[in-house]
């Protein structure tokens, strides 16, 4: 699917009124059902409708007016607690996470409700007459009267809804949940054979640095956070231009006008090529997006931990839970095969290449901020290294375990000018050693799991 489909189905998936539009179009539609419904199946004809039919105009427009009138002030209602729930994810969670909320599909079906029952009590409300051989919509006051009672169970089940889904575990949780889609989405088990080609990785060289000296510059015509990029579109363009296309930004990266935006090189004879038709390919917003950025989701969780650091909230148990589910998606990255930055055409001619994505790179993004502002807390530290550990028990490259080596370095030097208790120094450095033994000696998890029930007993 093209990324620009992608893109504005992200953005409709993270609106807050699509799903009641698509519910009040479907109510418009029920009530000017209702009177084909009153001529072909009149309740009167319907033993078990009998107490309908003996409902007048008066009684109909009673009933259907007090429904819409409750409708409309619960939708009000669930309006308010929806801002303040997003009020309050804002300030102690932070402002990206703003998203989750809006994607949430049952706030939508519940605004939805009320607006659908309000609107269709109040369209079949027009097709009452008052006069004695008037029309009374029986079927109309009985569909209202049922979506009054379905809008009563949405409205429990709203309140329970919200304050769940307000609560940080059931929080990070989700937004680990959308990790692990996005995880399998941009780094499957196994990557297609365009991703790389290893018989022409001799030409690399040559080409990069004439990259560098003979390469042309194309300029970004527009600014702001590139979430997407059209790579089959541009591996097409880079194929009848007989070009190589080196991008300087991926999807996450701050883009300003006017800045250089990619290189390109001809490989032989070139058609004239029109610097927007790469521009067209870099889809850029004010915002950063999960679509091709998987440090988007992982700066997710990395934001509700500092700020469960921070001193105003002091909440060290929701950052030891980001740091498990952080380590639980490198686990898992680790193993993964990661996307070449030379992309070939289907002749094997080098044609694009893009910044790369790197474990050490989503790595840092996870742990870098968490270290620094937890440093002085012994329990994120030694859960930190815990975290670094389980990782280490998964990785299979060595410059992926040289990178968590790194960080249980950085982790050690953090706490020696940290922390001043000696007890609570000792334990940090006696996690780290078992940490770097693992990663060392290439150790399992029953090794370290052993070293902690030694260390407990008497």
């Amino acid at each position: 699917m093209p990324a620009w489909i992608v893109n504005w189905l992200t953005k409709l998936r993270s609106s807050l009124w699509l799903i009641p539009t698509c519910m009040a179009i479907a109510a418009i539609f029920l009530s000017f059902a209702v009177p084909y419904l009153d001529a072909f199946f009149s309740p009167k004809k319907i033993d078990s409708l009998q107490w309908l039919s003996n409902m007048g105009p008066e009684g109909a427009m009673t009933l259907l007016s007090t429904i819409a009138g409750s409708m409309i002030t619960i939708a009000g209602v669930v309006f308010s607690i929806t801002i303040v729930a997003l009020t309050l994810a804002s300030a102690q969670f932070g402002p990206r996470l703003l998203g989750n909320f809006l994607r949430d599909r049952g706030n939508q079906v519940v605004l939805g409700t009320f607006v659908a029952t309000f609107l269709f009590c109040l369209l079949v409300l027009r097709t009452i007459h008052m006069d004695p051989d008037g029309y009374t919509p029986y079927w109309g006051t009985l569909v209202g009267l049922i979506l009054a009672v379905c809008s009563l169970g949405v409205l429990i089940y709203f309140m329970h809804h919200i304050a769940i889904s307000i609560q940080a575990p059931n929080l990070i949780a989700a937004v680990y949940g959308e990790l692990e889609e996005d995880l399998t989405r941009l780094f499957p088990e196994r990557l297609g054979m365009g991703e790389g080609n290893e018989a022409n990785t001799t030409i690399i060289p040559p080409i990069m640095a004439k990259i560098e000296t003979e390469g042309m510059d194309i300029k970004a015509e527009i600014g702001g956070y590139l979430q997407a990029i059209e790579n089959n579109a541009l591996m097409e363009i880079a194929r009848e231009q007989n070009v190589v296309i080196f991008l300087l930004y991926r999807p996450g990266h701050f883009i300003t006008k006017g800045a250089t935006l990619a290189k390109i090189l001809a490989l032989g004879p070139m058609a004239d090529i029109v610097s927007q038709d790469i521009n067209k390919q870099m889809i850029c917003g004010t915002n950063r997006t999960q679509e091709q950025d998987i440090e988007f989701s992982v700066l997710q969780l990395v934001e509700v931990a500092v700020r469960a650091l921070s001193p105003g909230i002091n909440d060290p148990f929701t950052c030891i839970n980001c740091i498990d589910h952080l380590s639980a998606i490198l686990s898992q990255l680790c193993q993964r095969k990661i996307p070449s930055p030379f992309r070939y055409d289907r002749e094997g001619v080098l044609r694009v290449i893009t910044p790369p994505i790197t474990f050490e790179g989503v790595l840092n993004a996870a742990f870098h901020q968490i270290r620094q502002h937890g440093k002085g807390n012994v329990a994120v530290i030694i859960c930190l290294l815990d975290g670094l550990g389980r990782i280490g028990e998964n990785v299979e490259r060595h410059e992926d375990r040289e990178a968590i080596l790194r960080h249980v370095e950085m982790v050690q030097k953090a706490s020696r000018d940290s922390i001043q208790q000696e007890h609570d120094l000792e334990a940090v450095e006696d996690r780290s050693r078992q940490v770097m033994s693992l990663l060392n000696n290439g150790e399992n998890r029953s090794v370290l799991l052993m070293d902690k029930i030694t260390n407990i007993l008497p």
